[in-house]
């Protein structure tokens, strides 16, 4: 079987595999389309009455298939990690906002590269970026996000004003900032966590190159725009900053005064962009945080400047 094929027979064979005392389950298989266009195909198996469920990505277990994988072995695992989510995630009413209010967040992803995604979706420009807000699911092993259609913000009453102040307010206690020294980080590698260095009061001369990002390091970029994490960053360091996108799972940052210029960063920036997974692209600029004005930017030696796109002002 092909991918087309083998997602088919997933759909069409997948409920004889579902326990008698899970119920009734209404299959659905859909494109998704993740960040920065990147496109997989989904499985989830809707309760009754349910408005969500888990989706399961059916790539790996193609690729498990193609390598010769048993094929009833795989669809038993299919429905194991969707019961397994499911115990894990007990998924709200979205359209019930006191259910919600305290897992709304945001992520920080590509503008140009999900202008289609973010049709319909609650978002704000920062630079050339996207701020998108979503309803967080969380749990030890995993985290996962809905996105909020301008339908669902209506349904709730509230204002993008004040849906930016509680995502605000909720990231820092759902997913806690974290600052961590590169050359630590490196040397613990995945024996050890790193310190912290945001519950210090300033940082040793030898913290010249940070990695900023999330506790659960994912979506992690979107800690550059917690209310005073920068600032915070910026008077340890005694400078204002640079900003280099590494990720969508977190960011890079020096001192203003590094001597490498903005534009060689930002060649550096692309050139790792060209090897990595287009779905974790940030963006190929690099920007400043300038503690007197208390904002991010691009930093237009880091690229030729680009004109905001219209569809960007709201």
């Amino acid at each position: 079987m092909n991918y087309k094929e083998f997602c088919d027979y997933v759909e069409k064979n997948i409920l004889e595999f579902v326990p008698t005392e899970c119920g009734n389950r209404n299959v659905e298989i859909n494109e998704v389309v993740k960040n920065n266009g990147k496109v997989k195909k989904g499985i989830s198996l809707l309760p009754e009455k349910a408005t969500m469920a888990p989706v399961i990505y059916l790539d790996d277990a193609f690729d498990r298939y193609k390598s010769g994988g048993d094929i009833k072995a795989i669809m038993e695992d299919i429905i194991g990690v969707i019961l397994n989510a499911e115990k894990a995630k007990n998924f709200p009413d979205l359209f019930d906002f006191e259910a919600v209010k305290d897992i709304i967040g945001f992520e920080l992803v590509n503008f140009s590269r999900n202008k289609e995604r973010l049709k319909d979706n609650v978002w704000e420009p920062v630079e050339d970026l996207a701020k998108v807000y979503r309803v967080f699911f969380i749990n030890d092993s995993s985290l996962s996000a809905a996105m909020i259609p301008g339908e669902l913000l209506r349904c709730w009453g509230i204002t993008r004003d004040e849906l930016d102040v509680l995502a605000a307010s909720n990231m820092e206690k759902m997913l806690p900032p974290v600052l961590y020294d590169i050359e630590e980080s490196i040397r613990c590698g995945l024996s050890s966590e790193p310190e912290n260095l945001l519950e210090k009061e300033s940082l040793d001369e030898r913290n010249k190159m940070l990695i900023l990002t999330n506790a659960h390091k994912s979506m992690g970029a979107a800690s550059a725009l917690y209310p005073g994490v920068l600032e915070k960053v910026s008077e340890m360091m005694g400078d204002d900053l640079t900003i280099i996108p590494s990720s969508t799972e977190e960011v890079i940052i020096v001192p203003k005064s590094c001597p490498m210029p903005p534009k060689e960063i930002g060649n550096m920036v692309r050139e790792v962009n060209r090897h990595m997974s287009q779905e974790d692209i940030l963006s190929d600029r690099v920007y400043e945080f300038t503690y007197n004005e208390s904002r991010m930017r691009q930093i237009p030696e880091s690229l030729p400047p680009v004109k905001k796109p219209k569809d960007m002002e709201r």
